[in-house]
């Protein structure tokens, strides 16, 4: 026969996957409610609780979890150091930007500059309006939104978007070469990215709501 499940047991079942702040303060609930109950007199106040699984699902559906809490941002001082902050977050994509042009230079290839200047001062552009907009909203739906649209992931997805969308003659008469080479894998690579990109704003709007409803 399967033992009883203990109170501490159960409670890291049932806070299984929040946030940090949210599993103590369930836990801290939980714990009252359960020792004012056997005070009271009640047994098995654990097994009247139910399956902790089924509990977690519901506490999943109101408090932030530690996914959820990652994809929320806590925003930026309306300050230089804010905005130091907001351009270090992109300074991977820049480099990136950079290093693409300087390799296919490298390589012999033609590199449209004037397409590329727009490019990074396009990105550049998002990430000062990023800041002046993300650090003039309270944490909400709004302040998720703005962040993730003024990215300069979003843009650089936007821009590969177009460059497909330039290029969907020869899209459509496209085959998988047998051998996977980098020009195949790297639009693979960044198709893959841009999905999870897309993923990561309904989970930081579902977050911001959870925020407004604890606020409300």
């Amino acid at each position: 026969m399967t033992p009883p499940l203990t109170l501490d047991r159960w409670l890291e079942l049932a806070t299984h996957g929040l946030a940090p702040e949210a599993a103590s303060r369930v836990r801290r609930e939980y714990a009252d409610a359960f020792h004012d109950a056997h005070d009271a007199g009640e047994r098995d106040v654990v097994a009247g609780w139910g399956d902790p699984h089924r509990v977690n699902r519901e506490l999943r559906r109101v408090h932030l979890t530690g996914r959820e809490t990652r994809a929320l941002h806590p925003g930026y001082a309306p300050t230089w150091g804010g905005l130091r902050r907001a351009l270090g977050e992109d300074m991977f994509l820049f480099g990136l930007v950079v290093g693409v042009a300087l390799w296919d230079t490298w390589q012999g290839a033609t590199v449209p500059w004037g397409r590329f200047a727009l490019l990074l001062s396009g990105l550049l552009m998002l990430t000062l309006a990023r800041w002046l907009s993300v650090s003039r909203l309270d944490a909400g739906r709004w302040r998720a939104l703005s962040y993730w649209a003024l990215q300069a992931k979003t843009g650089l997805l936007l821009y590969w978007l177009w460059g497909l969308w330039e290029l969907r003659t020869v899209w459509k008469n496209f085959r998988l070469p047998a051998e996977l080479s980098a020009d195949v894998l790297l639009p693979l690579a960044c198709l893959v990215l841009a999905f999870g990109h897309l993923w990561s704003l309904p989970t930081a709007l579902r977050a911001a709501a959870k925020l407004e409803g604890e606020a409300a």
